[in-house]
């Protein structure tokens, strides 16, 4: 995980030093380096939760079918199929009706990063210029 993830986020800066100097100029450095840390930990959690969940999940609900089969007949597999089924469905549901507000938070988070490692990253010119409260406000 940690090689794959390395190889991601080596591409990811590479990408970004060769875009042109309009994405620079714009400077949202927070919001970058952000989503590529997110980006990181969504790659390391996405191999985690194969290597550690979905694929022991399928391979023990394989063994149990087996299981059901030999010692009760297709009938016990059929109503565990559906039952699991059933519950795959209502969780990719709720799933989905979440990742809405989830979306919503990272996009918050996206602006205040951004917004308050810009006023740092320029803290000279918010000295000079007297915005400190200024700032203040916009990150809030």
């Amino acid at each position: 995980a940690q090689k794959a993830n390395r190889l991601i986020l080596r591409q990811v800066f590479s990408h970004l030093q060769t875009l042109d100097m309009a994405f620079h100029l714009e400077r949202q450095t927070g919001t970058v380096s952000r989503v590529m840390i997110r980006g990181s930990r969504s790659v390391t959690w996405i191999l985690s939760a194969l290597v550690f969940h979905v694929v022991p999940t399928i391979l023990e609900v394989s063994i149990v079918s087996g299981i059901l089969m030999m010692h009760f007949g297709g009938s016990y597999v059929a109503v565990t199929a559906a039952t699991l089924a059933a519950y795959l469905g209502f969780t990719i549901r709720i799933t989905q009706w979440r990742s809405r507000f989830i979306r919503l938070k990272i996009q918050m988070e996206n602006i205040a990063s951004n917004r308050s490692i810009e006023s740092l990253v320029n803290y000279e010119m918010v000295k000079i210029f007297n915005k400190e409260n200024h700032e203040t406000k916009r990150y809030d």
